[in-house]
């Protein structure tokens, strides 16, 4: 089983809205996808509830792991079980935080491009970081812009910033569109919604994502 963790200590970065969406497109692919919860506001629970009242299919499955070894968790419950593990993270630094990106293979943090964000993103790359080290590069590190306005340069700046403290950037980027948050509220993921700028972001994206893992 192979493990994607999207993680940021900052919060409204979109990490909930990327990794349902991530979900979402693996399963398409044909993938056991396991969607898991590991954010005490269970917003993945929450959007994967609206799913199943909609009763849209595919059914996202969900697992509820907030404890600090979602790793070991991962590892003794699910990994016969799922092609895919997606964490979504809460938002500060914790040992569960750092069990979640432990436990990945591709650790996505997702920032708006601004210099507030990047600030306080840096700590979330450093712990990411350390963990890549501990486990001499079996993870990889990638920084993802999100909610990008469009004919702005502000995202290439940022991603410069971000290479000036070792960090690298993936080259799909997400811009600020409404169709996220609809589709998101109604329990759907982009590539199932009508924004086909969103559905060539989200398709860029799972592709990839797909070459690291």
């Amino acid at each position: 089983m192979k493990v994607i963790t999207v993680a940021n200590q900052k919060g409204g970065t979109g990490k909930s809205t990327i990794a349902f969406n991530l979900a979402i497109a693996a399963m398409r692919d044909g993938l056991k996808t396991l969607l898991v919860n590991a954010d005490l506001q269970q917003t993945a629970l929450d959007v994967a509830l609206v799913r199943a009242e909609n009763d849209f299919k595919p059914t996202v499955l969900v697992a509820n792991i907030t404890s600090d070894v979602i790793h070991t968790e991962l590892s003794k419950k699910y990994k016969d079980t799922y092609d895919l593990a997606i964490i979504d993270t809460g938002g500060r630094d914790s040992k569960a935080f750092r069990s979640a990106m432990a436990a990945a293979d591709v650790i996505l943090v997702p920032l708006l491009p601004s210099a507030p964000d990047l600030w306080a993103s840096q700590g979330t790359i450093k712990i990411a970081q350390e963990i890549q080290k501990a486990r001499h590069s079996q993870v990889h590190i990638f920084c993802l812009l999100n909610q990008q306005v469009r004919n702005t340069i502000i995202g290439e700046e940022t991603v410069e910033i971000l290479k000036g403290i070792g960090a690298l950037s993936l080259e799909t980027i997400l811009h600020y569109r409404q169709a996220y948050k609809r589709s998101f509220a109604e329990g759907k993921g982009v590539i199932e919604y009508k924004d086909r700028e969103a559905v060539r972001e989200i398709e860029a994206l799972w592709e990839e994502v797909c070459i690291w893992l």
